[in-house]
């Protein structure tokens, strides 16, 4: 029993309070969805999360002998799946920062072009949004919705950030004239994360 316990642990669980049961229930009920990466827990952990819902769906990160991918479950066993393994090898792209915005999902992923900004639709489709740093990785991060576009920091060069927009086209994905000042002093130091101030 212990060792089904702790097992249980490294496999996905998905909360009926996540998908909007009403809390005058007073209860919450955690069902096995999937075992995404069968073995002995203390070998085999997918990990999964955080979770981001996007088209009715959870969306997230999980690791399996692919690596670290991206997933989504509809909360059953048959609609739990990868959504595409990115970076083939085991290492996988480790997808982070997702963020639904309008009828797609946006996040920071690693491709052959290093750590960029992916897109997705959820199913079929999920590419490269845009090459940012051509010379190595942008870590998009803090994407945060405003005014009709997606905002995001992405690194530039070896220590230079900048604050970049998109609706979410290659093309209108551009920096915005920002001093690196200005920039630090809204984001804060490079290793920190933080999330944009909107004042509407």
């Amino acid at each position: 029993m212990a060792h089904a316990n702790a097992k249980m642990k490294s496999i996905l669980l998905i909360m009926l309070g996540m998908l909007e049961i009403p809390v005058s229930c007073m209860e919450f009920v955690a069902t096995l969805v999937k075992d995404i990466y069968p073995g002995p827990s203390y070998a085999h952990s997918s990990g999964p999360g955080p979770f981001t819902r996007f088209k009715n769906r959870l969306y997230f990160q999980a690791e399996t002998e692919l690596g670290e991918e991206l997933w989504a479950t509809d909360g059953t066993s048959p609609g739990t799946r990868l959504i595409q393994d990115i970076s083939t090898g085991v290492e996988g792209s480790k997808p982070s920062e997702l963020t639904a915005f309008g009828d797609q999902l946006f996040f920071s992923a690693k491709g052959d072009d290093g750590v960029e900004l992916w897109v997705s639709d959820g199913d079929k489709e999920t590419k490269l949004l845009k090459n940012i740093n051509t010379q190595g990785d942008s870590k998009p991060r803090t994407l945060t919705e405003f005014n009709e576009k997606l905002w995001f920091v992405a690194k530039v060069d070896y220590n230079n950030f900048q604050l970049w927009s998109t609706d979410g086209t290659e093309m209108s994905t551009q920096p915005l004239a920002l001093n690196w000042r200005k920039l630090k002093s809204l984001y804060g130091s490079a290793g920190k994360k933080q999330q944009f101030p909107v004042f509407k």
